[in-house]
């Protein structure tokens, strides 16, 4: 039910930027708004908090995030307030900043490798990823896992391109097992 609650908030939000060509505004006081919203996990206590009346959410909502944040994401907070969703406030702005990254043909690729690459080689991989996907523009998260002992890892949205050494040893490992398992099941059906 969470997924579809925030997809409609996130629909209509997406689409009033869209039309009021502030897209690109609402996503960056997004992205900004989930940073404070998680650093600061009393905003979700206060405003589920049953025994803090309406008018004192309200008025809150109103001193702290007025003028301070675009006004369609504060229009936004206002309904989930008083429709008793602002529960479903992260959620739905993590959303309509995806939706707006796939409008823009941005995507984002986390990429670990087995140790540090050189800049060089960062941008060539970089090139490389845009140049498959099809997208303008790459935020790359790079990370390194020596457990990969080498080769490289690449997760962009529900895609994964794992070319890691730890990857391949697990692949020929499986495909020694299934050897073992085919070898036996021959050599049974051959003495029974």
């Amino acid at each position: 039910m969470a997924e579809s609650v925030a997809a409609v908030y996130a629909d209509a939000l997406f689409a009033i930027g869209k039309e009021k060509g502030c897209l690109v505004e609402i996503q960056e006081d997004a992205r900004t708004f989930l940073s404070i919203w998680k650093q600061q996990e009393e905003l979700l206590k206060f405003f589920t908090n049953p025994r803090v009346g309406e008018q004192e959410k309200e008025a809150f909502l109103h001193r702290v995030f007025e003028g301070n944040i675009h006004e369609e994401i504060f229009r936004l907070m206002e309904l989930m307030l008083k429709k008793s969703r602002i529960s479903f406030l992260p959620e739905t702005l993590s959303q309509v900043m995806d939706q707006i990254d796939h409008y823009e043909g941005i995507g984002t690729a986390y990429v670990t490798t087995a140790m540090e690459i050189s800049p060089d080689r960062k941008e060539q991989i970089r090139k490389k990823l845009l140049k498959d996907t099809g997208l303008f523009k790459l935020r790359i998260y790079w990370q390194v896992d020596p457990s990969l002992i080498g080769g490289i890892k690449i997760r962009i949205g529900d895609r994964v391109v794992d070319a890691s050494v730890q990857e391949r040893i697990r692949d020929m490992s499986s495909r020694l097992m299934k050897l073992q398992v085919n070898r036996k099941a021959v050599t049974g059906s051959k003495e029974g």
